[in-house]
């Protein structure tokens, strides 16, 4: 694959090794770092899918030592599903940047929407079980 790299805000591409954007003068991402820093995000994400399905299965196996209500029970593995949602987006954004050497912004608005949807149900949860 052919090194490129592309603005960060205005998405120009070039072959030519720019510090700064032409158009706009923001800074350029080489499409090598950008391969990178997918590699970074599908050990994360791979990571946290890992990790939170292991700990699900646990609770739910063990759900009889669980002395909390329904409820509680209930926004607890709503938690558990938005991080595993996070870490399988960030599965796919890593996916994308390892294969085309740039980012996806809908990926990111998505991840956005998700964070702010994990921030809530964090909020939530805490508010159910405290």
């Amino acid at each position: 694959m052919a090194e490129f790299s592309a603005c960060t805000k205005c998405n120009f591409e070039t072959t030519e090794p720019f510090a700064h954007c032409p158009k706009c003068g923001r800074r350029m991402l080489s499409s090598g770092r950008v391969r990178m820093l997918g590699w970074l995000l599908v050990v994360l994400g791979g990571f946290l899918v890992v990790m939170m399905g292991a700990i699900t299965a646990l609770v739910a196996a063990n759900s009889s030592h669980f002395t909390g209500t329904a409820i509680q029970a209930m926004f607890m593995y709503l938690l558990f599903a938005v991080i595993i949602a996070f870490g399988l987006l960030s599965l796919a954004a890593g996916a994308w940047q390892i294969k085309y050497g740039k980012r996806n912004k809908t990926i990111m608005f998505v991840g956005m929407g998700l964070g702010f949807l994990l921030v809530i149900t964090t909020i939530a949860t805490l508010r159910v079980l405290g």
